[in-house]
């Protein structure tokens, strides 16, 4: 019988992490001849019938309360997803990946507020090298790098922010596996909406379409979305967002060897900065730092 541990869960969080981030490569090639709401209404609507077909009995054992959750959770992600579009649209894959992933600095701020404790010197440290990776990046072509695109970016990183840390306690009450197939419905259907609201909704006329809406909706979201619940439901919401971590190497390797984007070098050094800022939290848990990363309590009002 398989067990999960906290160590197999990181294992298939690094899985899904890698996983999600070839899907900045395949939207930015869908991009080119699809809308941005039709690409979320099929990787999203194919992700959920192939998940729920494969999953024995997931529409028997479904509660009210737990689509009622995943329902609240999807809204954010869509969110999240329809930022990230927009911002790959107008600043490409990798300053969005790398932008985007700001979250994982926010996490553990987000995480604080809501237990009402301050955040660690090290933590606020990670912050300002963050802030100044992400200046580099959005100034490495002078004030002209300053767009909309950033600003997408940023907003995209606060909601990814906002999902793990909602993701980490419904994950807490409910099956992480079926979180994961509802998320994918919602998604699916929140996406064919805005399409015929925005758009003109179509199915992929192309081999190239089809390649991106396949991989986006098999390896990104009927694998990837789908068992992020569930790894999540066995580490802390922090520990999820410092993984996130390889999404940035992951995809800037592929968005040079596919797509031909690069970041230049006042960008590859905004984006070690980053890096840095996001591995700075994993550093600071080893025992020589225990004594310094305690968290002071805030007065209860």
């Amino acid at each position: 019988m398989f067990i999960m541990t906290e160590k197999k869960a990181e294992l298939l969080m690094i899985f899904i992490i890698l996983l999600r981030s070839t899907s900045f490569v395949f939207s930015r090639l869908g991009l080119n001849s699809l809308g941005m709401f039709n690409i979320l209404a099929l990787r999203y609507l194919i992700a959920f019938f192939l998940v729920s077909a494969v999953v024995p009995g997931f529409r028997k054992k479904v509660t009210l309360r737990t689509v009622k959750k995943s329902a609240a959770v999807s809204v954010v992600y869509f969110l999240v997803m329809t930022c990230e579009m927009l911002s790959i649209r107008s600043i490409g894959a990798s300053a969005t990946c790398f932008l985007e992933n700001m979250s994982i600095v926010i996490v553990p701020f987000m995480t604080a507020f809501l237990l009402r404790r301050l955040p660690t010197a090290f933590s606020v440290a990670g912050s300002m090298i963050a802030l100044s990776g992400v200046a580099m990046i959005s100034l490495r072509d002078g004030l002209s790098g300053l767009n909309t695109g950033i600003v997408w970016s940023f907003l995209a990183a606060f909601l990814y922010a906002v999902y793990i840390t909602m993701n980490a306690k419904i994950c807490d009450e409910h099956d992480g596996l079926e979180i994961g197939i509802l998320l994918n419905g919602f998604l699916g259907v929140f996406g064919l909406a805005a399409s015929f609201l925005f758009e003109s909704p179509r199915l992929p006329a192309t081999s190239l379409e089809w390649i991106c809406i396949l991989g986006l909706g098999i390896l990104c979201s009927a694998l990837g979305l789908t068992l992020q619940p569930v790894a999540q439901s066995y580490m802390p919401a922090y520990r999820a967002g410092i993984l996130n971590a390889i999404t940035p190497v992951s995809a800037a390797i592929q968005n040079y060897l596919i797509l031909g984007e690069s970041l230049g070098m006042t960008g590859m050094a905004g984006s070690a900065l980053i890096m840095v800022s996001v591995l700075l939290p994993k550093i600071c848990s080893l025992p020589a730092f225990s004594g310094a990363r305690r968290l002071i309590p805030l007065p209860k009002s």
